[in-house]
């Protein structure tokens, strides 16, 4: 009996799914028509069930449609699970275009913790987003504070 107690653990170890985990690093530049340019650096690891990554995003002048120009540092967190995507934002940014009278406008964007949490029925927002010195919680955004935020994001799709 013990024979077999011992053929049968080994035969499960031997079966059983095991814990295959990916490393994964990329860097990508993007240069807009503009001169303006985007280097993404990011990192992880991936799992069967899960993974999770590290990115940080640094723009010049980078404007991808030809509007306004966006300038600085985002880093993102991001851990997924089997039903869940948790990604984490920090940095600052500005933007620089202007207004339907063509007169400069400036706006300064600072993420601290913004945090976004995909599961279930929908996304959860919680952290601060200060927008020219306004400090707005990031579950309680306006719309065009959140649009702006929404529009600097896109910048990891690149990723």
């Amino acid at each position: 009996m013990r024979t077999f107690t011992l053929g049968l653990c080994t035969a499960a170890l031997l079966f059983a799914q095991s814990a295959f985990a990916l490393t994964i690093e990329s860097v990508t530049s993007v240069t807009d028509d503009n001169g303006g340019s985007l280097s993404i650096t990011s990192s992880g690891s991936a799992f069967s069930d899960g993974g999770n990554s590290d990115t940080n995003v640094l723009a010049s002048s980078f404007s991808p449609r030809g509007e306004a120009a966006l300038s600085g540092e985002i880093n993102r967190s991001r851990s997924r699970g089997a039903e869940s995507v948790t990604s984490t934002y920090n940095g600052e940014f500005d933007i620089a275009g202007s207004d339907a009278d063509g007169n400069p406008v400036n706006i300064n964007v600072i993420l601290t913790d913004l945090t976004v949490v995909r599961e279930g029925e929908g996304p959860v927002f919680s952290g601060t987003v200060t927008i020219n010195g306004n400090v707005l919680d990031a579950s309680e955004l306006p719309e065009p504070a959140a649009r702006i935020v929404r529009r600097a994001l896109r910048l990891f799709v690149f990723a």
